[in-house]
């Protein structure tokens, strides 16, 4: 069958009544692209297939951008429904280091719904629909760390993507590297970091080892030093 009709769960679309014996019962449409342009503007707007330019909302009803294991989008849904069906999406993580190599580690605050109290190397989020990854990284960085992406300031470069495909949650990350030229820019305004500070890479392998750290964090600092991409 078609990989991107798996991605959006068969048993999803058969329980709405569009597929039956593993096969779209519309007329002409064999796969998910042809299924989204085959609803009616009402019926579009109901699933959540609406236009990603009006996406301002926060929180569980933002959009996010359904998409296939090769990055095509598929279509556009609220994130409660993303994450109740354990759809694929993006999502961005910021590694951020300054003119010395030493990276930042932050504490995430108590009252986060995952992972409170945890540390982590990255920060990070979901790329709602309409944004590019770049973008995504840089309003992360902005939102949780105060960092303002500007040659004096900071600067930011991809590093590498990889793909979390979990039982409850599936994503492809984009990894950027923000070099920070005035550390003590750093701030934690939206509450949503309770601690930060510059460490050396042979301090935080240390911590690592005593204290517990973001599972997603770790893989991805992991996966940096695995392809040298940490300097």
């Amino acid at each position: 069958g078609d990989e991107t009709l798996g991605l959006l769960g068969s048993k999803i679309l058969e329980s709405a009544g569009y597929i039956s014996s593993g096969r779209f019962v519309i007329p002409g449409v064999e796969t998910v692209k042809e299924f989204v342009k085959s609803l009616p503007s009402s019926s579009a707007a109901e699933a959540g297939f609406v236009d990603a330019r009006a996406n301002t909302e926060k929180g569980s009803r933002e959009l996010l951008e359904v998409i296939s294991t090769n990055g095509d989008t598929l279509g556009v849904f609220p994130r409660a429904y993303v994450e109740k069906h354990n759809l694929l999406h993006r999502a961005v993580g910021v590694f951020v280091q300054n003119d010395s190599g030493e990276v930042y580690v932050h504490r995430r605050a108590p009252t986060k719904s995952v992972h409170p109290n945890l540390y982590d190397m990255f920060v990070g989020g979901l790329v709602v629909a309409g944004e590019t990854v770049e973008e995504g990284a840089k309003n992360e960085a902005l939102e949780e760390l105060g960092i303002e992406i500007h040659p004096d300031i900071a600067e930011i470069s991809p590093m590498f993507t990889h793909d979390f495909m979990g039982p409850r949650n599936r994503v492809i990350v984009s990894c950027f590297q923000v070099v920070m030229h005035k550390p003590q820019t750093i701030r934690h305004d939206d509450g949503e970091v309770v601690w930060g500070q510059w460490m050396n890479i042979t301090d935080l392998e240390k911590m690592i080892e005593k204290e517990e750290f973001v599972p997603g964090g770790l893989c991805m600092w992991n996966e940096a030093l695995r392809r040298g991409s940490v300097v």
